[in-house]
């Protein structure tokens, strides 16, 4: 079980570097299309004349009215809102892992069932919520605004979302039961 907590613990925090290093550089090729427009524009569309550019879901027509139309900023600041939120969920499993062991500066002892882990579990249910909402109002702004259709948001993140926020009552209720458990010791 430890060598479980310890690969989960690092492959988390492995991902969250990962998910926080794509949202800097995401921001800095947004910065640097929007001060070289006309080559990135080129760029990007030689790269979809020659297969070495492609983006799934979306349409070259469609990217060439989002690059044109500044479309690309709108789903730019969406895929660092994402990128922000999923690193969270990464931070948020590892520091529960760590948490659950007593090594992090504000475990109470070597159980999960701490307020602490209640809320981060409850956090990453939010943000897991939070990433498909923000698909379906980037595909509504899309739609109304930039004339593409080909976005389909998937809904899962909502229904695991709500697992996890029910998970995290029955951490609660353990939170509680070791309070008590704490007190009669």
């Amino acid at each position: 079980m430890k060598v479980l907590n310890k690969l989960t613990s690092a492959l988390a925090k492995l991902f969250e570097v990962c998910v926080f290093l794509a949202g800097i550089i995401l921001l800095v090729v947004l910065g640097l299309l929007f001060f070289f427009k006309a080559d990135v524009t080129a760029f990007i569309l030689e790269g979809l004349k020659n297969g070495t550019v492609t983006i799934s879901g979306i349409s070259e027509e469609g990217l060439i009215q989002l690059i044109n139309g500044n479309g690309i900023y709108v789903f730019g600041a969406f895929a660092f809102i994402a990128c922000f939120l999923y690193g969270m969920i990464f931070r948020n499993v590892n520091l529960i892992m760590r948490t659950a062991v007593g090594k992090t500066k504000f475990s109470v002892g070597n159980t999960p069932f701490q307020e602490d882990v209640v809320r981060m579990v409850r956090e990453i249910g939010i943000f897991s919520i939070s990433i498909p909402i923000l698909q379906v109002i980037l595909s509504v702004i899309a739609t109304m605004n930039f004339g593409v259709t080909e976005i389909t948001p998937s809904l899962n993140g909502i229904f695991f979302g709500f697992v996890i926020l029910c998970l995290s009552q029955y951490f609660a209720y353990g939170a509680s039961l070791q309070e008590e458990v704490d007190g009669l010791i």
